[in-house]
């Protein structure tokens, strides 16, 4: 497994402040239970890291998947510019993926509908620390 830490972030229902949840050296079954655990609110996203996160910096070659409820956008955060992931045959229109706190609205053409797909797209990186090539993905 090539992803050292797991970080999941979680806004209580209480209103209380977000927090994270780190782990270190996750298995491939905490990190599918993460995934599927996500819901756009309470748990809008996780990151799978490959190098130690730098507080207060975006990570380096840190895939972020975000969303849940059937949608769900990945991307790579890098220093040279981030990679997301595409499916050129859905459109532009906008959908809410993160719902709580900032929140964040991203194109029907950057979410994936498929967590069968997620799964496999997390798990082809948490093995080799590269973005799986059998997805279509753009640098923005």
């Amino acid at each position: 497994m090539r992803v050292m830490f797991l970080d999941q972030m979680h806004y209580p229902p209480d209103g209380s402040h977000w927090h994270s949840l780190e782990s270190p050296d996750p298995d491939w079954p905490m990190i599918e239970v993460a995934i599927r655990r996500l819901d756009r609110f309470e748990w809008p996203f996780v990151w799978l890291h490959t190098a130690p996160p730098v507080e207060g910096e975006m990570p380096e070659n840190g895939l972020c998947i975000m969303g849940g409820r059937g949608e769900f956008t990945l991307f790579l955060s890098r220093s040279c510019g981030d990679v997301h992931y595409e499916d050129a045959a859905r459109g532009s229109k906008p959908i809410p993926i993160w719902e709580s706190d900032q929140g964040s609205m991203v194109e029907e053409r950057s979410l994936c509908n498929d967590i069968e797909r997620v799964l496999v797209i997390a798990q082809y990186f948490a093995a080799h620390a590269e973005l799986d090539p059998s997805a279509t993905w753009v640098e923005r």
